[in-house]
């Protein structure tokens, strides 16, 4: 195996150990795996053959027990078939599955009937069976295309085979030949003409007379298939291509080969168009205010001038147009070919003028219906511009304070803290401990809770098995309850998803979502990352149901950075094999950490007798038990903090990245990232001004009271009005803006004499009434 990984070092991104992911849904990646580590590595039958329904959490019961059911007839099959042959022969191929549960790209679906099922491949990754898995034919959602199993199998084998042509576009990779594809149901079991041999050149041609007692089966070939990728899928496939430059982006040609067309083939599937036609709408839009998605049967609106983005309703789109301003640009103009030109004909110039007119008719179109968005616009702009140009002096103010209140090395102006713990389960006591150990201190060093994601899986402190009830403890002795009475913890349970954790980093949560589950951070924001729980290779699993990748997570971070989310981003990681999870960032001014190297597992601490479980893990403890000796005011810098880090300690080798930090470790205090800041800037007044308020401020014109009374009642000038407040670190985040002096003596010795008169003229006022009574 060390000879193995020495092999693979080189490679930006594969390595042997990502063959044992057996839960990757992702079918270009399972392809690049099969395709660099062989199917016996993306082999998923021990997943079903040597597990139970209980270890697989990520598949409900009855879909765990119908693809064990099909597995296991497959490998009957496979034994028949092969009995007596020699194991180098084609004819002894066996059937191998690579994916159970499938989705063209990572993120590439938003409904469950997107997702393609069980898929087989030969030992040469040119021949394929594909099978879905069908429950009860009933369907409570209303849409009756999801009940067109037939349809939506052709979908997923066009994809995949679309995919297939895509990924394996150069001719020194597998190319692919043909899938057959077909589904089951409670009521349909597998069709007996669906298995062939393994080294088939092309599968047998399907009966036009099937049995409607029986699944259909349908062929897809290489040469005969149904393009059915569209940009969705495309941007996610490229971003994972282009990881290797052994693999690389396919041109543009071989894009455009297995990009989906509104016409051709599929008008020649079968008389069943419609259902099709649905099935290949199942990749859905998303309204970009609402986030409602698109029905069936209803077409959603799109943006006029850049074409990218869709909205349910003009509503919609006027109030999501502060937003999309930014962004929106119109697409580049494309010159007009010329074959496109207006020609003259010999039989006339009838011919020649007919074009034209439709030119200029379809021009008046476009610009009768583009009149309403240009009002739109124009009425917008000119209401922007009005009140830009009224709030012209208060942004130049504002500017001008945070341009004069940077830091002398950074200018961030406020810290946030993001702290996720990602396991369930009583026996991840100390994962728990790990995160509320770091709430604790960064609410000590000065992070308001306003200012932290908490972010909990499970709550130990509620669980029954808790010998002391509410209260969560990281240490044998149980000096210190971690929970306490003041926690706010903002995603609980089964809230802590990799969805929501990358839409708190990213800021796409719904409108509706209240301010304190959002990470409401700017480009002066400095933002600490932690997470605990239990991971591998460049992933961490939440809650053992789904995990987050490296790459998953360098993406979300460098969205941040193009939305000018962060001024500097302090990650750190407690789980096993923890800095492979930060080695795939590439975005700017971020210091990473974490608890262990590659193939190296994160311990824990020490256990508690009476919890029964370890309380905390080892990294963590020592890292807290470090920032014990820093306060708000403290100096300490990382460098002090990294050179703390010791095999002796930590019982692993912990790491540390800072070629994408601008600064240098020895210059950036711990406090940075871990502490609150407070900006105070006391305005100083000209030396002159400060002459005239020395000076007698004359009197009010009151009567009676003589000038020397008022001077006698002014109170003197205080020392030490002329200094100013230096800057500091400690302090919660608020409100920042100048603190100007108090009021001049001048000033207060006027309000002292309207006062005095005040009270005497009410006094008099009462004394008179009472008289006249």
């Amino acid at each position: 195996m060390d000879d193995l990984t020495a092999a693979f070092s080189g490679l930006p991104y594969f390595n042997p150990f990502m063959g044992v992911n057996l839960s990757s849904t992702c079918a270009t990646t399972k392809l690049i795996q099969c395709t660099m580590l062989g199917t016996g590595m993306c082999d998923v039958t021990r997943k079903f053959l040597e597990k139970t329904p209980e270890d697989a959490t990520d598949l409900p019961y009855d879909d765990f027990m119908a693809r064990k059911e099909l597995i296991e007839h497959v490998i009957e099959y496979d034994e028949e078939r092969t009995r007596g042959k020699s194991r180098g022969d084609p004819a002894a191929w066996e059937w191998t599955p690579i994916l159970y549960v499938f989705e063209i790209a990572k993120g590439s679906t938003k409904r469950q009937e997107e997702v393609g099922h069980v898929v087989f491949t030969d030992p040469t990754l040119t021949r394929f069976l594909m099978v879905n898995l069908y429950g009860p034919p009933t369907c409570q959602c209303g849409n009756p295309y999801h009940n067109d199993y037939r349809a939506l199998v052709t979908l997923h084998a066009n994809q995949f085979m679309s995919l297939l042509k895509y990924v394996y576009y150069n001719k020194k990779k597998p190319q692919p030949r043909w899938i057959r594809a077909t589904y089951t149901t409670n009521a349909q079991p597998l069709n007996p003409a669906f298995l062939v041999p393994a080294d088939t050149d092309s599968p047998p041609p399907v009966s036009s007379k099937q049995s409607s007692n029986q699944p259909p089966i349908i062929n897809i070939l290489s040469t005969d298939f149904i393009p059915s990728l569209n940009d969705h899928h495309f941007q996610r496939i490229d971003a994972l291509l282009a990881r290797d430059p052994s693999w690389g982006i396919p041109p543009a040609s071989v894009r455009d080969s297995v990009t989906e067309k509104a016409e051709g083939k599929a008008l020649k599937l079968d008389k069943k168009t419609s259902a099709f036609q649905a099935g290949k709408m199942l990749v859905t839009r998303e309204c970009a205010n609402c986030h409602q998605v698109e029905k069936v049967g209803k077409t959603m609106m799109t943006c006029s001038r850049c074409k990218t983005v869709f909205y349910c309703n003009q509503k919609c789109q006027k109030e999501h147009w502060r937003v999309h301003k930014v962004f929106c640009k119109e697409p580049p103009k494309t010159a007009t070919p010329p074959s496109n030109q207006t020609t003259t004909t010999a039989d006339g110039g009838a011919e020649a003028q007919k074009p034209k007119r439709e030119k200029k008719n379809k021009k008046s179109k476009e610009a009768e219906e583009s009149m309403s968005a240009e009002a739109y616009f124009a009425y917008d702009f000119y209401s922007e511009y009005q009140a830009s140009q009224n709030d012209y002096a208060t942004k130049a103010s504002v500017e001008s304070f945070f341009s004069a209140g940077k830091h002398a090395n950074q200018g961030h102006t406020n810290n946030w803290a993001v702290l996720v713990c990602s396991s369930r389960y009583w026996f991840n006591y100390r994962h728990m401990a790990n995160a509320l150990g770091m709430y604790r201190t960064v609410k000590r060093l000065g992070i308001p809770d306003s200012n932290i994601i908490l972010m909990l899986a499970d709550d130990a402190a509620c669980n029954s098995r808790n010998k002391f009830a509410g209260s969560v403890y990281a240490n044998k002795g149980r000096g210190l309850d971690l929970y306490g009475e003041n926690i706010e913890v903002d995603y609980r349970g089964y809230e802590v998803t990799v969805e929501n954790f990358i839409r708190v980093l990213t800021g796409r949560v719904a409108d509706s979502m209240p301010r304190s589950k959002r990470l409401l951070t700017d480009d002066r924001s400095n933002i600490f990352i932690y997470m605990t729980g239990h991971g591998g290779n460049e992933f961490l699993k939440f809650q053992d149901n789904e995990e987050i990748s490296a790459f998953d997570l360098a993406d979300a971070i460098e969205q941040m950075w193009q939305k000018k989310r962060y001024n500097e981003i302090f990650f750190m990681i407690d789980t096993c094999q923890a800095n492979t999870m930060y080695s795939k960032l590439y975005s700017p001014n971020i210091l990473a950490t974490g608890s262990s190297k590659l193939a190296e597992s994160s311990y824990s601490h020490e256990n508690d007798n009476d919890i029964g479980v370890a309380v905390i893990d080892s990294y963590t403890h020592h890292v807290l038990s470090y920032l014990e000796s820093v306060n708000k005011t403290s100096k300490a810098t990382m460098e002090d903090l990294f050179s703390t880090y010791s095999f002796e300690k930590i019982r692993s080798h912990a790491g540390v990245r800072s070629d994408l930090f601008n600064r240098q470790l020895d210059q950036t205090l711990i406090t940075d990232f871990f502490g609150g800041v407070a900006q105070v800037e006391v305005l100083q007044e000209e030396d002159d001004a400060e002459d005239r308020f020395t000076k007698e401020v004359p009197a009010p014109t009151l009567p009676t009271e003589p000038p020397a009374v008022l001077a006698s009642v002014r109170p003197q000038r205080m020392p030490g009005t002329k200094e100013r407040l230096s800057s500091g670190h400690g302090g919660t985040n608020g409100t920042r803006g100048p603190v100007q002096k108090a009021k001049t003596p001048a000033d207060q010795g006027l309000l002292q004499a309207l006062k005095l008169w005040g009270s005497s003229l009410l006094v008099g006022l009462l004394l008179l009434w009472t008289l006249s009574r």
